[in-house]
């Protein structure tokens, strides 16, 4: 954190700044900072209440330009009163803008600079977006919590993004445009008129008295939440471990906090995903809860209790530093291929597959997927299309797990394969396969031998095809005992598979 006295009393000229941070009142930029500009690349003015920026300095050119701010790349002026973005298109190097929690009506041209990378509008008045947006390099873009009511056709032109955020605006279709995204992989959109309500659950919510819990540890707190480990006293012969996730904000970045503990609570029961074990009553904040705004900054919004996992047995998986066997890598990705299976099959949207979100035994035989801040109830909405946003995900986790697999020759033809389906995931939409396909493509590889079976019913490599007919002519006839009859099935198999690695994963085919 700066000084604003020490700013304007020149302190900062000649000291070779780079990042500058102020949070005390301010109503516009401090003519100081643009004296800065030689070696100013990070400028956050969040939490001043400032409403404005000048267009121009005095002599009529562009204030937030190059000739001020040449080497400026992250521009912050997040909780303030801005009631329109800046002109940002002359700062040559801007890369990163973050204007979220403002009072911003309307995304203009001239606002955003065609090199950015991302941008946070969370939580302003967007009714309108300029109907040529230019940002071919934009990765990331945040409009949840405003009040589009459509999208511009233009949004087809932003070919690298990557996240998408529209929760809680006023979306009453999803654009078609959305499905020529190559790159989009984390999209949400709750909370709009386009999603469909939440069928009943297949059981009522359970719901939890808080005098039932009691807080062993908290893991982690932010402004949006508090999550912690707790005990739950339910049955009188012992207590179950627990995580209990209390909620300090209507809204976040991905969604609305309701929304978040109704999908954990719908969320079907499955191995491979942590779902919702019932809702929190009777938590002291509940009165102040049902009195206060939704938006009331740090009061209790309330509260889910979560299936535990024991962090001695279990760990993040972008926080795991070990090689694995190709066996291993295998199953971790069939526990989250089945349980995105299983949540596409209740048309429940996750968006955000990734390592941060996914928890791996240590003994790396089952993996776990939760949080479900970004997840969207989406029904037959997008034709079956939207599942194949989380495809991409998964294929980008994919890259990671496959990543891990150790040198040994043994899992090269592992490795091969899962590159290949990497490949595929990440491909033109409309071939990317369903969780479906790939929990059963999985599957297969793990039991079956490392061929995999395409879509349409493509057949096996020509050689281990040959292979498998000579192997089933020569394999002894069974019909005596189903010992027996398992023995030579294995033989068959094993034949397969040897031939199957000689021909390479695929024999060459995708």
């Amino acid at each position: 954190m700066h000084d604003l006295d020490v700013l304007n009393n020149r302190g900062y000229r000649g000291k070779g700044l780079t990042e500058l941070k102020l949070s005390c009142r301010l109503d516009t930029i401090p003519e100081e900072v643009l004296r800065l500009g030689d070696t100013l690349e990070h400028l956050d003015l969040s939490n001043t209440g400032m409403i404005d920026v000048p267009i121009q300095d005095e002599e009529g050119d562009f204030l937030l330009s190059e000739k001020w701010l040449p080497h400026l790349i992250t521009f912050r002026i997040a909780n303030a009163r801005l009631s329109r973005i800046p002109v940002l298109r002359n700062l040559p190097a801007l890369k990163h803008i973050d204007f979220s929690s403002n009072w911003i009506e309307k995304i203009t041209r001239a606002g955003i600079p065609a090199q950015a990378l991302t941008i946070n509008l969370f939580k302003n008045r967007i009714k309108e977006i300029h109907p040529q947006l230019e940002c071919k390099n934009l990765r990331a873009l945040n409009l949840t919590g405003n009040r589009l009511e459509d999208l511009p056709d233009s949004i087809a032109n932003l070919t690298n993004l990557v996240t998408l955020r529209l929760s809680s605006n006023r979306l009453t279709t999803l654009p078609s445009s959305l499905f020529n995204l190559s790159e989009l992989s984390y999209l949400s959109f709750s909370d709009n008129p386009v999603c469909i309500t939440p069928p009943a659950t297949r059981a009522p919510i359970r719901r939890i008295p808080w005098s039932a819990l009691t807080i062993v540890r908290t893991l982690y707190s932010d402004f949006d939440s508090t999550v912690a480990h707790a005990k739950w006293s339910h049955n009188p012969h012992f207590d179950e471990d627990v995580v209990i996730k209390l909620f300090h904000a209507h809204l976040t970045g991905t969604g609305t906090a309701a929304n978040e503990m109704t999908l954990y609570n719908r969320a079907p029961p499955h191995e491979g995903l942590i779902v919702g074990l019932g809702k929190i009553t009777g938590h002291p904040e509940e009165d102040i809860f049902d009195d206060a705004p939704l938006d009331a900054p740090g009061l209790y919004q309330g509260g889910i209790v979560i299936g535990y996992l024991d962090t001695d047995s279990y760990v993040r998986l972008v926080d795991f530093n070990e090689e694995m066997s190709g066996d291993c890598a295998m199953k971790i990705l069939m526990c989250i291929a089945g349980g995105l299976a299983a949540l596409h099959k209740d048309g429940i949207l996750h968006g955000a597959v990734t390592a941060d979100n996914v928890l791996v035994s240590k003994e790396m035989e089952h993996a776990v997927l939760g949080d479900f801040g970004a997840a969207t109830m989406y029904g037959n909405k997008g034709g079956g299309q939207v599942e194949k946003f989380d495809v991409r995900a998964y294929g980008k986790l994919l890259e990671r797990v496959r990543a891990m697999i150790g040198d040994n020759p043994e899992w090269a033809g592992t490795k091969k394969w899962l590159g290949e389906l990497g490949t595929v995931c990440q491909g033109p939409l409309n071939g990317r396969f369903s969780f479906e396909d790939l929990r059963d493509e999985i599957e297969h590889m793990l039991g079956f031998g490392r061929m995999m079976r395409l879509p349409g019913d493509i057949a096996p490599p020509p050689a281990a095809a040959a292979a498998a007919a000579a192997a089933s002519a020569s394999a002894p006839e069974v019909s005596a005992t189903p010992g027996e009859q398992i023995s030579a099935s294995r033989l068959l198999a094993e034949a397969m598979e040897r031939v199957t690695r000689e021909a390479g994963p695929l024999g060459g085919r995708v």
